[in-house]
């Protein structure tokens, strides 16, 4: 797999060339652009301080940055947090198509809390942030990698090579990596519709959802437990490979997502799909949505880890064995409904054969409603990650959920989310809660690092997630926010979450 992955890589460049000598017609102004660098030292050799200006001019930056406070109480007790985050990616501009993306990352804390969690600390320190062995708290350059675009009147064709965050409906883009390249094709039919594809392959990578399972699995070799900082620069090796298929706008409100992705040696096949169209009235729109995943893992799946250059061995290849369900599945419909002011939706989620982890994120490209449940109470197990509460053998899970925002003014709007959700779900057991159901004590959890302290315990629970939030424009991409959220069923406990956020 490994020579695959770089013959694939060895083929990116070739395609490149290919490409580049391709008779595409190309706007006007690219090739005055190109004539007057040929001849600007009048022997039509390359001019590197043209290029160099080139790379300087028309330089661009994307990224936000939030600052967070999270509280949660329940019957055991109280907990909070303050959780910072900024991410920012700067490309340079284009000399002959190319072009260079670096990104910087910080994080500093965690809004996945829970009893006895306390912020007095979380200033670390008269000079900032310590960085003291926190397994969340980062400040590093995350993205690195060169491009070549090419353009014509309505194809356009991209190759990333290099490190780059992994973007598809099965990640998150914001955060997981790896170490490849990707090739990307867009058709735009009209200036709306396009029909996209992406494919790409890594040889080296790490999701943040695996992140966070790798830390609270113990590695078999070296000590009983490994320090939050050491986990935190663990990655994957099992080579990833992913193909994603889209269509936006065809036909007038038709959209579509395809994707599969292999993990070699790991999972044989991981698939999304969704199908959905907008019917449109004016101001008014109403949607209809249907999304489908499912995923099957490797007969005799082998996770290949590694630090520091060496391979790092962990109990998740026994828990592998024992406890995770070789097959899972989801599908999801909803219909929905947007105007000038209001946008809401109501669906259903359910599950299908052994267990319900079937993404690389928590929730990604699976569209239901929520704030907490789906991704913010353990980071860990809660959601729809393959290695999450779904990973595990018979496990099964059932969502009716509704959500609307309704914008009151150009500043301000206000929304509600409700789910209620029900199932063999396998769902982690906080510390704030008491749970009057009996727990399931999984022995596939350790001693390292968990929420509680000790083991996870887990329940099948019955609960509602009832969420209001308010937010408030301050300026352009600027919005401060405030999120609410009652847990009641088998699951109980209150959660906010106080959020000021800028875009760019």
């Amino acid at each position: 797999m490994k020579k695959y992955t770089l013959g694939l890589f060895t083929s990116f460049v070739c395609i490149s060339q290919a490409l580049g000598a391709q008779p595409l017609e190309v706007a006007p102004q690219n090739k005055e652009q190109t004539r007057e660098k040929e001849v600007q030292n009048g022997s039509g050799e390359v001019n590197l301080s043209s290029i160099l200006q080139d790379f300087l001019q028309n330089v661009s930056a994307k990224g936000f940055a939030f600052g967070r406070y999270s509280s949660i109480s329940g019957d055991n007790g109280s907990g909070s947090a303050w959780q910072y985050r900024a991410k920012l990616d700067i490309t340079t501009g284009k000399a002959y198509g190319y072009s260079f993306t670096g990104g910087v990352l910080f994080a500093q804390g965690s809004s996945a809390i829970d009893q006895g969690r306390v912020s007095h600390g979380d200033i670390q320190g008269a000079r900032g942030i310590a960085f003291n062995n926190n397994f969340a708290d980062r400040f590093n350059v995350a993205t690195m990698y060169i491009s070549k675009d090419i353009e014509g009147d309505s194809l356009k064709s991209k190759i990333d090579v290099g490190r780059m965050n992994i973007v598809s409906p099965l990640t998150n883009k914001d955060l997981d990596l790896g170490l490849g390249g990707q090739i990307k094709l867009q058709h735009k039919f009209s200036s709306k519709a396009q029909l996209g594809y992406n494919l790409a392959a890594f040889e080296s990578w790490m999701t943040d959802h695996i992140a966070y399972n790798v830390r609270r699995r113990a590695p078999m070799k070296g000590t009983s437990s490994v320090a939050d900082q050491q986990t935190s620069a663990i990655g994957i090796g099992n080579n990833l490979s992913m193909l994603h298929i889209y269509g936006k706008d065809i036909a007038g409100g038709l959209h579509f997502n395809l994707v599969y992705a292999n993990i070699w040696n790991l999972f044989d096949f991981m698939t999304l799909g969704d199908i959905g169209y907008k019917f449109k009235f004016g101001s008014h729109s109403i949607g209809i949505l249907t999304q489908a995943a499912f995923a099957g893992m490797n007969k005799d799946p082998y996770i290949t880890l590694g630090h520091n250059g060496a391979e790092v061995f962990s109990n998740l290849n026994r828990e592998f064995r024992d406890f995770s369900a070789q097959h899972r599945g989801v599908y999801n419909v909803q219909i929905n409904y947007k105007n000038n002011s209001l946008s809401s939706k109501l669906g259903f989620l359910g599950s299908f054969a052994q267990g319900y982890g079937v993404l690389l994120a928590h929730k990604s490209g699976i569209d239901t409603a929520g704030k907490f449940w789906n991704g913010n109470m353990t980071a860990t197990y809660d959601g729809l990650g393959i290695f999450g509460s779904g990973s595990f053998k018979n496990t099964s899970i059932g969502i009716i959920y509704a959500a609307m925002q309704y914008k009151i003014s150009s500043a301000w709007s206000v929304g509600l989310d409700v789910s209620y959700i029900f199932g063999d779900n396998h769902f982690p057991v906080l510390n704030v809660m008491k749970p009057e159901k009996a727990t399931i004590d999984l022995s596939t959890t350790n001693n390292n690092g968990t929420l509680s302290g000790g083991k996870t315990s887990f329940i099948d629970a019955t609960f509602m997630e009832i969420a209001p939030s308010i937010n408030y424009t301050l300026m352009k991409n600027l919005v401060a926010s405030f999120t609410c959220a009652f847990f009641t069923g088998d699951i109980q406990f209150f959660k906010t979450q106080t959020t000021l956020r800028l875009g760019f």
